[in-house]
C-alpha cells in the first residue's frame, strides 16, 4: 500500500506541474491534494512558511490594482489554495458516503447525474 500513495504523490505531482489544462481529475487526486494541503498546514511554524516563494516587490507593484490585488491575495493567502484548487468537496468522505447511499438508493438516478464513476 505505501507504494501505491507514493506513485499517486508522483502522479499527482505530474497533474500538477503538466502544461495541459485540465478541466477535471480523478476524485482520488482531489482528495490527495487536499489532504497534502491540510498536512502542509499543519506543519508549518507559522502562517509566512504557508506559502514558500514570495511575491517580489516588482511583481507586486505590477499587481498594484483593483484586478491584480484580488490575483495577489489569491496567490499569498493560503486559504485561498482551498477555493481555486476545488470546484466541491465531494471527494471527503462525508460528501462521497451520502452519494454511495443515494446510489445504493437509486442506483439510476445517480448513475443519470453523477459526473464520475463512484469507484474512483
Amino acid at each position: 500500500m505505501p507504494k501505491k500513495c507514493k506513485n499517486a504523490v508522483y502522479e499527482l505531482y505530474e497533474l500538477i506541474c503538466s502544461a495541459n489544462i485540465r478541466d477535471y481529475i480523478k476524485p482520488k487526486y482531489e482528495y490527495l491534494l487536499y489532504a497534502i494541503l491540510g498536512w502542509w498546514e499543519d506543519c508549518a511554524d507559522s502562517e509566512d512558511d504557508l506559502i514558500i516563494n514570495s511575491v517580489d516587490v516588482q511583481l507586486r507593484d505590477t499587481l498594484d490594482n483593483e484586478k491584480g490585488r484580488t490575483i495577489l491575495k489569491r496567490i499569498t493567502d493560503y486559504e485561498e489554495y482551498y477555493y481555486f484548487c476545488f470546484e466541491d468537496y465531494d471527494f471527503l468522505p462525508s460528501q462521497l458516503s451520502n452519494m454511495a447511499m443515494m446510489y445504493l438508493r437509486n442506483p439510476e438516478l445517480v448513475e443519470t447525474f453523477l459526473l464520475y464513476n463512484l469507484d474512483d
